[in-house]
Parts: C-alpha cells; sequence; structure tokens
C-alpha cells in the first residue's frame, strides 16, 4: 500500500551507497537550482543592489529541497501502488511512463494527467526560456543585438537540434560521436549524446569555472564586498570562501572523473 511505498522512499540502505550514489545526488542539486548553466549568475545580476543575496540563496536551497521531498512524497506512494516498485527506477521516463498508468486508475483521472501534462509543459516552457536568458542577455549586453534578433537568432539552430533531439529517440536513425575514457569513441543516439555533452560535461565543467573565477581571478573578498553592498553582513565568508576557492571545485572535479572519465550519466 501507501506505507510501503512510503517505506521505499525514505528507505536508508548503506550495501547500496557508493561513488554513483553521491554523483546522482549531486547531479540533482546541479539541475534543481540550475547550477552550472549561467542562469542564477544571470537573473542574479536584474536584481536589486538592495537584495539580500546571501539570504536568498539560503532561501532557495531550502525551499528547492522543501518542494522536491512534499513531490515525493505526494507521488511515489501512489506510483508504487499502481506500477510497482519497478517503476521507481525509470528516471526521466517516469511521468511518461508511470504517471500515465496512475491516472488512469484515479477517479476523474483524465482531468488530472491533462492538468498534469499541461503544467509539465509549462515547467519545461520557462525552463527553456530561463536557459536561453543567458544567452540573450550576452548577445544584448556584449553586442548590442535588439532582443528580439537576438531571440530569434538562438530560437532557430535550437529548434532544428530539438527536432533531431526528438527524432532520433525512435523515428530516425540520427548518431552522433561520443568519447570518453571508459568506453572510448562511441556512436549514439543524437538525444543521448547532447544529454552527455551537456549533462556530462558542460554543466560541472560550467560549475567549475565559476568557482574559479570567483575564487581565483574576481576573489572572494572582492565577491564579499559584492554581496555585502546591499547593505546586509555576510555570515561565515571564511567558510563560503573555502568552500568556493577548495571543496567545491574538488567535487566538481571528482564529479567530472566520474561523467568523463567513467561515462557515468549525471542525471
Amino acid at each position: 500500500g501507501a506505507a510501503e511505498g512510503l517505506k521505499y522512499m525514505l528507505a536508508v540502505d548503506p550495501a547500496k551507497f557508493n561513488g554513483g550514489t553521491v554523483v546522482a545526488a549531486l547531479g540533482q542539486a546541479f539541475f534543481s537550482l540550475s547550477v552550472g548553466m549561467g542562469i542564477m549568475v544571470t537573473y542574479g545580476s536584474y536584481v536589486p543592489r538592495t537584495e539580500n543575496l546571501a539570504k536568498s540563496a539560503g532561501y532557495i536551497c531550502i525551499l528547492d529541497s522543501l518542494v522536491a521531498l512534499l513531490s515525493g512524497l505526494a507521488i511515489v506512494p501512489v506510483v508504487y501502488i499502481t506500477a510497482g516498485p519497478e517503476a521507481m527506477g525509470m528516471g526521466g521516463g517516469f511521468a511518461f511512463m508511470a504517471l500515465p498508468e496512475v491516472f488512469s486508475r484515479l477517479p476523474g483521472g483524465v482531468f488530472f494527467g491533462f492538468a498534469f501534462f499541461l503544467l509539465l509543459f509549462v515547467a519545461a516552457l520557462t525552463s527553456a526560456i530561463s536557459i536561453l536568458e543567458s544567452c540573450i542577455a550576452w548577445l544584448t549586453e556584449e553586442f548590442g543585438f535588439a532582443r528580439l534578433k537576438a531571440t530569434l537568432l538562438l530560437v532557430i539552430p535550437m529548434s532544428f537540434l530539438s527536432a533531431g533531439y526528438s527524432l532520433s529517440q525512435g523515428a530516425m536513425d540520427i548518431k552522433l560521436p561520443w568519447f570518453d575514457f571508459t568506453n572510448g569513441v562511441q556512436y549514439l543516439p543524437m538525444n543521448a549524446v547532447m544529454e552527455k555533452f551537456t549533462d556530462n560535461l558542460m554543466i560541472p565543467l560550467g560549475a567549475l569555472c565559476f568557482c574559479l573565477f570567483v575564487g581565483w581571478v574576481w576573489g572572494t573578498d572582492n565577491a564579499s564586498k559584492e554581496i555585502e553592498a546591499s547593505g546586509h553582513s555576510m555570515a561565515w565568508k571564511r567558510l563560503w570562501a573555502f568552500l568556493v576557492k577548495f571543496l567545491a571545485p574538488a567535487v566538481i572535479i571528482v564529479i567530472l572523473y566520474f561523467t568523463v572519465g567513467r561515462g557515468q550519466g549525471l542525471s
């Protein structure tokens, strides 16, 4: 029943804990908080200077984790009852394979299913807009492009890439080369290569570049002064500086070892 599903979700099995578990957890943090993509940097530049950035960052992390936990408590037990424990390992296909089975068994499931996937579409659309904003800001601020021109310049090639991504999942045999140090050169479907390029390489590499820039190029002292320009003092400055300069880069390098070195997926 639901209790078994809840127990399944909250159960801790030390025997299954390994490096892959840590990488998967860190990968979830990367995607959930949009770390390494430049999104937070872009939107952070739009907030007023009076905003307490350190406090806002703390709220974002806490609320993001809370929403994820509440979503899991709402969905996982129901899916466990209707689709069984094997549905728990579907990854990205969870919403499209397990949840339709759940909605088909619920009273008014057609309505709830339609509402859920409509909201999922809106979430995907807003995520795409937020990711695109970093590139648009770069074109408009560095090269003086109008926002409409910059948007069209980016949307057109992205539409072709998106079409290739979708078609390569079954409709067309589109394959591209991919390399990692464990498996060597592989020819994989376009969607798999795009996921590996972004998830395994670009996102952790982007996060590493941010840490190196803030910690060693711009400097944590200058970054702290910018954060405190709002008039709010920044607690734990030394700890934060240590994390940005040493611990975070070390962790990201470990992630790159697993993703690029051993070919393990981040998402």
